[in-house]
């Protein structure tokens, strides 16, 4: 997931920190990675346009030994590697839709204890997932606002929400490191819902929220382009939209 400009960046800052002249400043640098995984991220704010790191200059001046790994070692069923191998290059074979078919299976009869993730693919299918899933609990929902400034056309890059809808009991998870107790990541429960904030029942104990700024920089211009003021959460369906 490095891009090239970040690559770029690392060999920049290795050799100037060393002070000297040659790539990376001397230091032996080893890579590993799987660039059939996921991109990297193009990031318009820091002028990046996401290109993988192998298409750097650098990289290619660099990197002269590559060495790809083919043994599989922690499978050993020959149409799930042979799926593998395929669905990673994007070209699975009839042979292998027929055999991920398969594998599919009714989740109805599953107990009570087990949720299954639901994957999609962006974040729109995310919270409409999510959505349908608070509209089936019990109770009144309650939005709490956000105040917001800058330029509203980046605001959409920030993870906390312009409109946080709760419930009762409805399970959700925290944006944001707020001690060293209570970390971003952390999921909950809504236990009240107050006119000045939720409060939140985790496993480590209770915390009445408040809310945050979350500021969205741009280092080209080096300012503030936008901020969010809101409580750092964020509703999470008991199925677990992803």
């Amino acid at each position: 997931m490095l891009s090239a400009k970040v690559f770029d960046q690392l060999e920049f800052v290795c050799r100037r920190i060393r002070n000297v002249g040659s790539y990376f400043g001397s230091l032996q640098v080893v890579c590993v990675g799987d660039f059939y995984q996921l991109p990297p991220v193009p990031n318009d704010m820091y002028s990046d346009p996401g290109r993988h790191c192998f298409e750097s200059q650098v990289w290619m001046n660099v990197i002269k030994h590559k060495i790809q790994l083919n043994t599989v070692l922690r499978q050993d069923e020959f149409h799930l590697i042979n799926a593998i191998n395929e669905l990673e290059k994007g070209i699975p074979s009839p042979a292998t839709n027929a055999f991920m078919k398969n594998l599919s299976r009714p989740l109805d009869d599953l107990p009570p204890s087990i949720n299954p993730t639901v994957l999609y693919g962006t974040n729109f299918e995310v919270d409409w997932h999510n959505a349908s899933e608070l509209a089936k609990l019990p109770g009144d929902i309650v939005m709490y606002k956000s105040e917001d400034s800058g330029d509203y056309t980046k605001l959409k890059n920030l993870p906390a929400k312009r409109n946080l809808c709760l419930k009762l009991n409805s399970p959700v998870i925290l944006l944001r490191n707020l001690n060293k107790i209570f970390v971003n990541g952390m999921q909950g429960t809504v236990k009240q819902l107050d006119a000045d904030g939720p409060t939140i029942q985790f496993d480590c104990g209770i915390l009445k929220l408040e809310k945050t700024t979350f500021s969205l920089f741009s280092p080209k211009e080096n300012v503030i382009k936008a901020e969010r003021y809101q409580y750092p959460k964020k509703f999470k369906s008991l199925q677990n939209g992803e």
